[in-house]
């Protein structure tokens, strides 16, 4: 502060009220236009106000610069999601996260080479170039788990309320039959998404593992499964066994229509699969959210 020429303690409080404000108006707005304006109109305004002060006082407030442009993309990645403006997030929110990685990397590799010059000593202003490391450092940090964080929000859920599937805020119900629905449901239901023929009919019939009702719709014509287990049917002799089996099928053509997922039987053999069942398995960007 020995070069300045004049005192800008009004100058840097002023500007350092603002670095948090004007950020802090762009996060709270209420629709994407209005944030495209704030976040817009603080970036550049702080922008002048870093070339202005280089200008008139000390060429190192231009450091500034490199630290807002990647304090406003931490702000936009973090609030981007809020706004619902991307449809296809997996695509999008990849190539964001991609960027950032690079980003960071070259960010990094910045770091390295001022660390590299405080080690050497040929920073002669190795307490200021220090400081200005870890700053920077930090800044870094919360780039790389800001895009990480919207990465994570580029997945799609899928979840139940009220016996009414959905694939985020819409209703995918209508697209399977009321046996198809409950067939999907009772997978949801259970934490591992694992489902043998006993216990789907279970479920069907409206009875959880604990005997009471599990909020699913009955299922009319869901036979006893005792004589079938110990008599080892095959599905042309148990009429409920193959109709299950044939919804099953239906049920995992649709989740695959629907980029959600697919159902498996869990043994290879044939033979087995009615009494090791089936595993319900989301795709790589599908989450799942039972209630």
């Amino acid at each position: 502060m020995d070069s300045i020429r004049r005192n800008p303690g009004f100058f840097l409080v002023g500007t350092s009220v603002l670095a948090f404000v004007l950020p802090l108006l762009a996060m709270q707005a209420r629709n994407f236009g209005h944030f495209l304006l704030r976040w817009g109109v603080g970036f550049l305004l702080l922008l002048a106000l870093s070339w202005y002060a280089a200008i008139h006082w000390h060429r190192d407030f231009l450091v500034f610069e490199a630290q807002l442009i990647m304090m406003y993309l931490i702000i936009f990645i973090l609030t981007i999601d809020s706004f619902h403006v991307i449809r296809k997030k997996h695509q999008v929110y990849r190539f964001i996260f991609l960027g950032a990685i690079v980003i960071f990397s070259l960010w990094t590799l910045w770091l390295m080479l001022m660390s590299y010059t405080i080690v050497t000593r040929e920073e002669p202003r190795w307490i200021e170039a220090t400081a200005y490391n870890v700053v920077n450092g930090i800044i870094g940090i919360a780039f790389l788990v800001s895009a990480i964080l919207l990465r994570e929000r580029s997945n799609r859920v899928v979840h139940m309320v009220d016996g009414v599937l959905y694939l985020d805020d819409r209703s995918i119900t209508a697209f399977l039959s009321p046996q198809e629905n409950r067939i999907v449901s009772a997978f949801l239901l259970e934490p591992t998404h694992h489902q043998t023929c006993s216990s789907l009919l279970s479920l069907l019939k409206g009875i959880g593992k604990n005997g009471h009702d599990n909020g699913l719709p009955p299922l009319e014509g869901a036979g006893d499964c005792e004589h079938c287990m110990d008599e080892r049917w095959t599905a042309s002799a148990c009429p409920v066994y193959r109709n299950l089996k044939n919804r099953i099928a239906d049920s995992k053509k649709y989740l695959e229509l629907l980029q959600i997922g697919t159902i498996v039987p869990v043994s290879e053999n044939p033979r087995d699969i009615k009494e090791k069942g089936w595993r319900l398995r989301f795709f790589d960007d599908i989450k799942c959210h039972s209630s």
